[in-house]
């Protein structure tokens, strides 16, 4: 979490394009991230399964981040007494990488999922199921800048999936942050979510 919450300063201060990018696989920076939550795996028994990813060339600290907020979402959802059971698919449709982690956990009534990528926003107890309520809303603003976009499907008592989806095409995804950027209103927006996420961010730190 907290390499996502850096990435997203360092954008909000000296832009997007400042952000380093290069040819990644998406394969082995899937396997680091499993490294990372080794012992979130092992304490849950969690089973993990995945679709050969492709090689793509992004930021890999903020992919990286967005693997580890889902996964770690859909390990930390799962039912009592029940092992997770999360597996990662891939495909490409219409010029984009869609990704979808899906889980067999405790799911997401209906009408509440349109509200899980605001920031701070939680559906469940914190005591619970600890957290800030930052993961998603982070996710939302890393997936949208690289041009694509992340939704949910889910069931109660069935599971959830989360699925996030990313230009295939350089030209495209610039072409597509040209489009974005010329928007003074939607420019606007970005400018004062981030002036509200650092506020918050400094409010959690200092609390």
């Amino acid at each position: 979490m907290s390499s996502l919450i850096d990435d997203l300063l360092h954008q909000s201060k000296f832009g997007w394009d400042s952000l380093p990018s290069e040819r990644t696989s998406l394969d082995s920076l899937l396997n680091e991230v499993l490294s990372n939550l080794k012992i979130t795996i092992a304490k849950t028994g969690a089973k993990i399964t995945f679709d050969k990813l492709p090689t793509v060339t992004i930021s890999p600290s903020q992919v990286s981040a967005v693997f580890q907020n889902l996964l770690d979402n859909a390990i930390k959802y799962h039912k009592p007494k029940e092992e997770p059971v999360v597996h990662i698919s891939y495909r490409h449709q219409d010029g984009f990488h869609v990704i979808g982690i899906q889980d067999n956990g405790i799911g997401i009534e209906k009408e509440k999922i349109s509200s899980i990528f605001k920031m701070f926003h939680r559906l469940n107890s914190s005591k619970k199921y600890p957290g800030e309520g930052i993961g998603l809303s982070s996710c939302k603003t890393v997936v949208e800048r690289l041009g694509g976009k992340i939704w949910v499907e889910s069931e109660v008592g069935k599971g959830t999936t989360v699925f996030f989806s990313y230009l295939k095409h350089k030209l495209l995804k610039k072409n597509y942050q040209q489009r974005l950027g010329s928007k003074p209103r939607l420019l606007t927006k970005r400018k004062s979510f981030m002036r509200f996420f650092m506020s918050k961010t400094t409010e959690l730190i200092q609390s």
